[in-house]
C-alpha cells in the first residue's frame, strides 16, 4: 500500500534568497554610515590634536538640534510601524500590515524633507573646511538610506496589497523592514556625531 508523503511544514523562516539579499543590502547601508562616521570622528580627533584650543566647528554653523531630533523620532516611529506591519502579516491581518507600511512611507517622506531642510541651513562649501566635507557626506548617506527605506516600504506595501507577502511567505516584507531599521541606525550615527557630541 502506497503512502502519501506528509506535506512540508511552512515555518516562514528567513531562508529565501530575497531575504538574504535584503539583509546584505541593509548591512551595507549601515556599514557605509559607520565608515563615513568613523572618517568624520577621526578627522575631528586629528584636527583637534593638531590645533589644540581651536574650535573644530565653524562659528556660523547652525545646529538645528530640534530638527535633528524630529528626524530621529520619525525614523524610530517608522521602524515601529514596519515592526507592527510584520507582526500583523504573520497573524494574517493584511489591512494592519498595509497600514504599517503606509505609515512608514509617510514617515520616510517627512524625514527626507527635514534632512533636506537641515542641509539647506548649512551654507558652507563642502571644500571650505574638513568639517563641511564630512558633515555633508554623513548627511548624504543619511538621505540615501532614507530614500532606500522609502523605496523598500513602498515595495513592502505593494507586496501586502497584492497578497505576494503572506503569513507563510513574509520574507519580502521582512526584508523591507530591515532597510527601515538600517535607516534608523544610520541617522543615530549622524545625530550622535554632529548634533550630540560637539
Amino acid at each position: 500500500m502506497a503512502t502519501t508523503p506528509a506535506p512540508a511544514t511552512v515555518t516562514g523562516r528567513a531562508t529565501t534568497p530575497t531575504l538574504v539579499a535584503c539583509l546584505a543590502g541593509s548591512a551595507a547601508v549601515v556599514m557605509t554610515g559607520a565608515g563615513v562616521g568613523g572618517a568624520y570622528a577621526y578627522t575631528r580627533y586629528a584636527l583637534r590634536r593638531a590645533n589644540p584650543g581651536e574650535p573644530f566647528f565653524p562659528s556660523s554653523m547652525p545646529f538645528n538640534n530640534y530638527a535633528a531630533f524630529i528626524v530621529f523620532a520619525t525614523f524610530g516611529l517608522a521602524s515601529l510601524a514596519v515592526g507592527w506591519a510584520i507582526t500583523s502579516l504573520r497573524v494574517g491581518n493584511r489591512r494592519w500590515a498595509g497600514g504599517g507600511f503606509g505609515f512608514a512611507i509617510l514617515a520616510n517622506l517627512a524625514a527626507a524633507n527635514i534632512i533636506w531642510f537641515i542641509g539647506n541651513q548649512w551654507e558652507g562649501a563642502a571644500n571650505a573646511l574638513p568639517w563641511w566635507l564630512h558633515s555633508y557626506a554623513l548627511l548624504s548617506v543619511a538621505g540615501a538610506s532614507c530614500a532606500i527605506a522609502l523605496g523598500a516600504s513602498v515595495l513592502g506595501l505593494a507586496r501586502v496589497i497584492t497578497a505576494q507577502s503572506t503569513p507563510e511567505e513574509p520574507h519580502a516584507a521582512i526584508g523591507a523592514a530591515w532597510f527601515q531599521h538600517s535607516a534608523l541606525v544610520v541617522w543615530t550615527i549622524v545625530y550622535s556625531l554632529i548634533f550630540l557630541y560637539k
